[in-house]
């Protein structure tokens, strides 16, 4: 009779032993990694994203897609609500003859270059997009 408990303790261990790593190798797998994260001093990017989330400005290592809009280079800063009808035009048809897929790079590219897309054409795009 004793060795019989002795048998059942000993199957009891190795039991406890291969759930203990089966679920501490699932567990692991479940989690996610660790990201390092670097600090940032201020006024500084971290270089991560197009747009720094810490201050807003662009991250110099993102450079801007061109899609056949180069002329637009010349509203580099100026406010959207300041465009003529002819200058509303231009982005218009800009965006009304690119493919649907290059819009959201499109406004990303106009970001990166620092030109303000005429709310119109901004609210056209987003309705492509949506």
């Amino acid at each position: 009779m004793t060795i019989y408990l002795l048998i059942a303790f000993i199957l009891l261990g190795v039991l406890i032993v291969i759930l203990n790593k089966y679920t501490r190798k699932k567990s692991a797998k479940n989690e996610e990694p660790e990201q390092k994260s670097t600090p940032i001093s201020d006024g500084e990017c971290c270089g991560a994203h197009e747009i720094c989330e810490k201050t807003g400005k662009y991250n110099p290592q993102f450079k801007p897609d061109y899609y056949d809009d180069e002329e637009l280079d010349v509203y580099k800063g100026i406010n959207p609500e300041d465009y003529t009808e002819e200058q509303i035009a231009e982005f218009e048809e800009v965006l009304m003859t690119m493919k649907e897929s290059d819009v959201a790079g499109w406004l990303r590219s106009l970001q990166l270059r620092g030109i303000e897309p005429p709310y119109s054409v901004r609210e056209k795009a987003i309705m492509i997009l949506g």
